[in-house]
């Protein structure tokens, strides 16, 4: 059975159109997913995961913009 996690992350942002330089900038992120796949460089979670073993949902973070993490226990 898949880790269940909680992730805090940054993430990239942008606006449309003309606006004054200080609109826009990083984006604090919260998800919870299952862990699927981890290195040294990324960690991807998806949303659902079925009998199968298909996927839905995949999630792929760089490990450089994680600002929290944490296991969340379930039954």
């Amino acid at each position: 059975m898949n880790k269940m996690v909680y992730l805090r992350w940054l993430d990239s942002a942008s606006t449309e159109g003309w606006r004054p330089n200080t609109s826009g900038g990083l984006c604090e992120i919260e998800s919870i997913g299952y862990l699927t796949y981890e290195d040294k460089m990324e960690i991807r979670i998806v949303q659902s995961i079925a009998d199968s073993g298909y996927v839905d949902g995949i999630t792929a973070i760089p490990k450089s913009v994680i600002l929290k993490r944490r296991t969340i226990k379930t039954k």
